[in-house]
C-alpha cells in the first residue's frame, strides 16, 4: 500500500484499472493530459510505476519490442481483495492433555547383572 496521499498515484490507478489486462508504458501513461500536468516527462511516471511495482500494487510485463516507444515495461493492475475485519472467535483456555503413560518396567540388580523387564520384552546387561 502506498501511503502517500499524492494525486498522481490516484491518476496512475485510475488508468491502469480502466485498460484492464492491456498492459500500459509510462509513455503511454504519460499522454493522459492529467499525467502530464503532474509528472514532467515519462521517466518520472516510470518511478512512480516502479515504486507501485516494489508495493506489489501493479503488476510487470516486459514491454512490446513491436512499438516505437523505447519503454523496458509494461503494468497492469493488480485487482487487490478488500481486507474485511475477521471476527476474533471466544478465547479459549486450550485442555491439557493428559499425561502419556509411563512405561511399566521392574528393574532388577544382581551381583552381575541389570534385568530391565518391560510389558513386552526384556533387557539383561551382564557385566563381562
Amino acid at each position: 500500500m502506498i501511503k502517500s496521499e499524492a494525486e498522481i498515484y490516484q491518476i496512475l490507478e485510475e488508468l491502469l484499472r480502466a485498460a484492464g489486462n492491456t498492459p500500459q508504458t509510462c509513455v503511454d501513461l504519460h499522454d493522459d493530459p492529467r499525467v502530464r500536468a503532474l509528472a514532467p516527462s515519462p521517466n518520472r511516471v516510470s518511478d512512480y510505476l516502479g515504486h507501485m511495482w516494489r508495493r506489489g500494487l501493479v503488476q510487470r510485463w516486459y514491454a512490446s519490442k513491436e512499438t516505437a516507444q523505447r519503454s523496458r515495461y509494461a503494468y497492469t493492475w493488480i485487482d487487490q481483495p478488500e481486507e474485511k475485519p475477521e471476527p476474533v472467535s471466544r478465547l479459549t483456555v486450550p485442555q491439557r492433555k493428559a499425561a502419556p503413560e509411563k512405561p511399566n518396567v521392574t528393574v532388577v540388580e544382581d551381583d552381575g547383572s541389570i534385568t530391565l523387564d518391560f510389558k513386552e520384552f526384556t533387557i539383561t546387561v551382564k557385566r563381562k
